[in-house]
């Protein structure tokens, strides 16, 4: 009876994180597949490989320490991806990224601003993230 009621406490109490996580725009993607690749938040990597599984993601949790051939880091790649808009846009085209998942925060204000203005469309919006489609995949 004691451990039924410390289960049970606990849930109530405890914080649930799914709204921490794109599943609307997940959703989205499992009826509408990405023609591409896809650039996402660092912090949905794992959620990505688990729920779209077989569907590249950019970065996820195990790649801090990874290098490229160049020894460059790939946290490194990715950080210049959301600064630097002539390096996005080589890296976008570099690995055919047509669909971006990132959380709708003030990190990714920038990013997200640009690809508005270059036709890409924020199809969901949705547990503080946006998906956005490069305007090539949008089906009129």
């Amino acid at each position: 009876m004691f451990l039924g009621t410390t289960i049970f406490g606990y849930c109530e109490i405890a914080p649930s994180n799914i709204q921490a996580y794109p599943s609307q725009a997940v959703a989205y993607l499992s009826a509408h597949p990405c023609p591409g690749n896809l650039f996402n938040t660092y912090d949905y990597g794992g959620y990505l490989i688990w729920k779209l599984p077989g569907k590249p993601v950019y970065i996820d949790g195990r790649m801090p320490s990874w290098r490229n051939n160049n020894g460059v880091k790939y946290l490194t790649m990715y950080d210049n991806v959301i600064e630097n808009q002539k390096y996005q846009q080589a890296q976008f085209s570099k690995y055919n990224i047509r669909c971006v998942i990132v959380t709708n925060d003030g990190e990714f204000r920038l990013l997200i601003t640009d690809l508005t203005n270059s036709r890409w469309r924020q199809v969901v919006i949705a547990n503080k993230s946006v998906l956005l489609i490069a305007p090539s995949c949008i089906k009129s």
